[in-house]
């Protein structure tokens, strides 16, 4: 794992620092180790589907704090993740809840490296899409 750890960190090292929503606080350990802050959830409570005003909020901190990516997990409807989205520039990162929930993530090293690199990707995606229109 030391050699997949530091591959991991070279690639996630360009964008510690970044902001992202999550569905809610499932990832926070993950995002403190990778370097990425979060700049809000999109359920007020796990389970509780949000409202229109909370919803809005987001937007508004998206488009404010330059939001990057609203990660997902891939047992959850993305609705609510993808109404942010649509209203700011941040791309929605769907990613495996754990080990087995997704073909490649079958094992512990998998999961992790599902993870990063759909981070990655989408981080990528808005860096390069929002090249002269103010902050990623």
């Amino acid at each position: 794992m030391d050699s997949k750890i530091a591959e991991w960190n070279k690639q996630l090292a360009p964008f510690r620092g970044r902001r992202v929503f999550t569905q809610h606080q499932s990832f926070v350990y993950f995002l403190d180790w990778a370097g990425l802050v979060v700049a809000g959830e999109m359920e007020p409570r796990p389970g509780v589907t949000p409202t229109p005003g909370p919803l809005a909020e987001l937007v508004g901190i998206a488009r404010q704090q330059g939001v990057g990516e609203c990660l997902v997990e891939n047992s959850y409807d993305t609705k609510s993740t993808d109404d942010v989205a649509r209203h700011s520039s941040a791309k929605v990162v769907v990613v495996p809840g754990d080990v087995g929930a997704d073909p490649g993530a079958t094992s512990y090293a998998d999961y992790f490296n599902e993870i990063v690199s759909r981070v990655v990707a989408g981080l990528q995606r808005v860096s390069v899409s929002s090249l002269g229109r103010g902050p990623a």
